[in-house]
């Protein structure tokens, strides 16, 4: 690894005294696309995931023969995976019930209908993940990062997401029922349609500006809010169900 231990020239700011590239802007913004041997860095990333992550969804895909009950007893389904790297991996509608995913990152990672039941996901990295239609029934999320993940319709049934982050996640018509969701981060998330009968909300933080219902303008079209509009129709059930499409794009469709 090239390391570079040249000092930067500073910039008073006020009271503070920040780094600022002067001269090296170029350079420096070239280096952000170098791998840490001056390689390119998508050659780079792709060589060290062939290397490093791969026998990871092996793994995963070996297990899948095995039923779910056998694999608490089984050391690949409950040590090897510990702190596995599954970055933007395609694990779409496979079965990881009762695998042991701690420390896990799955940042970017397909989980669409994924079968996650049962599964010990403690402090696992789920951020920028697709959980659409995933099944967590009693998984164990503590610690878990879900911030920005998409998870509509995802079923968090007997969860345990004690201090979970759900900051910015997308969360339409999940089902939280008896849920633990203590002391759990819901900042800025959307729970459109999300149910929570019997969970357990002690100290839950951030609800007050999740977004719970929408608001559809009259007449001809359709024309949301995420505040409430004179006139305007609230509406707490995604019309989609459990569907999805493209939903936050800028533009409208031609």
């Amino acid at each position: 690894m090239l390391i570079d231990s040249r000092e930067p020239q500073f910039s008073l700011q006020g009271n503070t005294k920040v780094p600022i590239a002067g001269p090296r802007r170029d350079e420096l913004k070239a280096l952000r696309l170098l791998g840490p041997q001056g390689q390119p860095l998508q050659e780079w990333e792709r060589e060290w995931r062939a290397g490093h992550t791969s026998h990871y969804r092996e793994l995963i895909l070996g297990l899948q023969r095995m039923a779910p009950e056998d694999r608490l007893l089984d050391i690949r389904a409950q040590a090897l995976l510990v702190g596995a790297r599954l970055d933007r991996e395609d694990l779409t509608g496979l079965d990881l019930r009762n695998m042991n995913l701690t420390n896990a990152s799955l940042r970017g990672t397909d989980l669409t209908e994924t079968n996650l039941a049962g599964a010990l996901l403690v402090k696992a990295d789920f951020s920028r993940s697709c959980l659409l239609r995933a099944n967590l029934t009693a998984a164990d999320l503590s610690g878990a990062d879900c911030s920005m993940a998409y998870s509509k319709s995802a079923l968090y049934e007997r969860a345990v997401a004690r201090r979970t982050w759900f900051r910015h996640t997308y969360l339409d018509g999940a089902l939280f029922f008896d849920a633990d969701l203590r002391l759990a981060d819901f900042n800025h998330a959307r729970l459109w349609g999300a149910m929570f009968d019997n969970a357990n909300l002690e100290e839950t933080s951030g609800l007050d500006t999740a977004i719970f219902v929408r608001w559809l303008k009259p007449g001809l079209g359709q024309v949301w809010s995420d505040i409430p509009k004179d006139g305007w129709a609230p509406i707490f059930f995604n019309p989609m169900g459990p569907s999805t499409y493209q939903v936050n794009a800028g533009r409208q469709n031609d």
